[in-house]
């Protein structure tokens, strides 16, 4: 596990691999249509693709320190979506997560200039029988920007902490089904994927269960490597059972460590944390080979997950008698040494530790997850 330390006195620049395969896929933004061709990446000034050579994309929350989000201050790269893109490049990312400010074709311009693939996010409706112009506009700016997916989640927040009823989950889950339903006909007629997140809400299996009845090539999931174990779940069962629904991806390590109540989850760089990120982008890919990853390195983002508590478990009782210990059984048997220390840290600080991170796992996948089925 690096220490705070370790990443504060690193070197900012971090060398990018430069042995990238020699064909890529271009796929409409619908994820329909796909040929072959070659591509040239600005970054290395060598022939590679997001699919084969181990080039990820960044999400918008790699960058919260940079955005504000999480209570930090808002940096520039907030309200100007290009220099966003810009640094993202500069940093080693081959695409990006986000919404965008400004103008959309200029945008899009850019990013096709840099070679970047664009995936688009937005929030849901509150309700089914709540004005939809909103969220079709987001569908048209994610068509106009060039995105290949709309990312989007049901809940902003956590399952154990938003509800403390039965009661209460089971009416948010049928109001945010009805939600999804009418959604997705939307996002079909204007041909874009919704790529929806295990955000910390369902289980997976109650997802798949989702996933089944609302079928459409145009509703798939967004699959967070490290969400479900907030829930009580196994990473690689959970990527497994979602793998066939493959749109997106939020690639992550995790590191845990026990605390009186629970245990401690973090995102650590990856290749020190203790997930199996190569056999979960395999399990992705096989199902979805055009399926992007993009990096979600939460930096300065410790969660508490309060499983020896009764009122985590009021929304899956049932699964208490079998899932508390499993979980704590994983999170003895992975004990980090050390969890990521940024307290007392400035925002300056955070800002280089934020890049650091990010950097490194951008170098790590490109050494590690590139593939040579094309050939």
């Amino acid at each position: 596990m690096i220490s705070r330390r370790d990443f504060l006195t690193a070197g900012a620049a971090v060398g990018l691999a430069s042995a990238m395969s020699k064909g890529a896929f271009m796929c409409s933004p619908a994820m329909g249509d796909v040929k072959i061709a070659p591509k040239t990446s600005p970054l290395t000034g060598s022939q590679a693709d997001p699919w084969t050579s181990g080039a990820m994309g960044l999400a918008s929350t790699s960058l919260a320190i940079r955005l504000g989000g999480y209570n930090h201050p808002a940096g520039p790269l907030r309200d100007d979506s290009i220099a966003l893109l810009e640094y993202c490049h500069s940093i080693g990312s081959a695409g990006v997560q986000t919404s965008v400010k400004g103008d959309l074709a200029k945008f899009r311009k850019r990013a096709e200039e840099l070679e970047m693939f664009v995936e688009y996010e937005s929030r849901l409706p509150e309700h089914a029988d709540e004005d939809m112009s909103g969220f079709e506009k987001s569908l048209r700016e994610s068509n106009a920007v060039g995105a290949s997916c709309l990312r989007v989640v049901s809940l902003s927040g956590r399952r154990y902490e938003n509800f403390k009823t039965m009661e209460a989950y089971l009416d948010w889950k049928k109001r945010t089904t009805a939600v999804v339903e009418k959604i997705v006909p939307l996002a079909e007629k204007q041909k874009v994927v919704l790529a929806m997140e295990n955000h910390k809400d369902r289980t997976a299996d109650e997802f798949v269960a989702l996933l089944k009845q609302i079928s459409s090539e145009y509703y798939g999931a967004l699959i967070d490597f490290g969400n479900n174990l907030s829930l009580s779940e196994e990473p690689m069962s959970v990527v497994a059972k979602l793998a066939p629904y493959a749109k997106s991806t939020h690639l992550k390590d995790m590191a845990v460590q026990p605390y009186d109540q629970g245990f401690l989850l973090a995102e650590v760089v990856c290749g020190e944390g203790f997930l199996d990120v190569k056999g979960m982008v395999a399990l992705c890919r096989r199902a979805n080979p055009r399926v992007h990853l993009l990096l979600e390195m939460i930096t300065d983002h410790t969660l508490k997950v309060p499983v020896r508590t009764d009122e985590y478990w009021a929304t899956f009782p049932e699964r208490r008698a079998t899932a508390q210990q499993a979980i704590l059984h994983i999170v003895e048997e992975h004990t980090s040494k050390e969890m990521p220390q940024t307290a007392g840290l400035s925002n300056a600080e955070l800002l280089v530790l934020e890049e650091q991170a990010n950097r490194r796992c951008l170098e790590w996948a490109r050494r590690n997850l590139a593939v040579s089925w094309l050939a």
